[in-house]
């Protein structure tokens, strides 16, 4: 019982602090490449249950963030000519987040995803949207073309 409670509490505070972020895209000072999130392939079997896994590679001089486990991986599946946000995938639930920094030429995996997740069982192309801050604070946001990792196709 104590351990839920614990987990509420930091849940709750998590959520209010949340809402004092600034979302705004235009956070850092132009629009230079800060970040590339790859996928480890190219393509997945959706019956093979295999883990899809996000790299993120800091190509700044500067240090980066993000909450792990996270909870703001966005599923995006691409639709005639546009990306259809299909809905979020949470990490791990249970434990707290902790703010990890990803260090200028650091390569570090920061989310995985299983092949037969539910957003995948209509074949296609698709890509994880995720949440990086150029501030310990998690106050400013990283351009959004810096915070979608690389298509990757799922095939049955």
């Amino acid at each position: 019982m104590k351990t839920i409670y614990i987990l509420i509490c930091v849940l709750a505070i998590y959520c209010l602090t949340g809402c004092q972020k600034n979302s705004s895209t235009d956070a850092l000072p132009n629009s230079e490449d800060y970040l590339k999130l790859e996928t480890d392939k190219n393509s997945y079997s959706y019956s093979a249950n295999e883990n899809i896994n996000i790299i993120a590679v800091n190509i700044s001089d500067q240090n980066l963030y993000y909450l792990s486990p996270s909870f703001f991986a966005s599923v995006q599946k691409h639709v005639g000519n546009e990306w259809t946000d299909l809905g979020s995938w949470y990490d791990i639930i249970g434990i707290p987040p902790i703010i990890t920094t990803i260090s200028p030429s650091d390569t570090i995996p920061i989310i995985y995803i299983p092949s037969d997740f539910e957003f995948f069982k209509d074949f296609g192309e698709f890509r994880i949207h995720v949440e990086i801050y150029e501030d310990y604070g998690l106050n400013n946001i990283v351009p959004i073309e810096d915070r979608v990792s690389s298509t990757f196709m799922i095939n049955p």
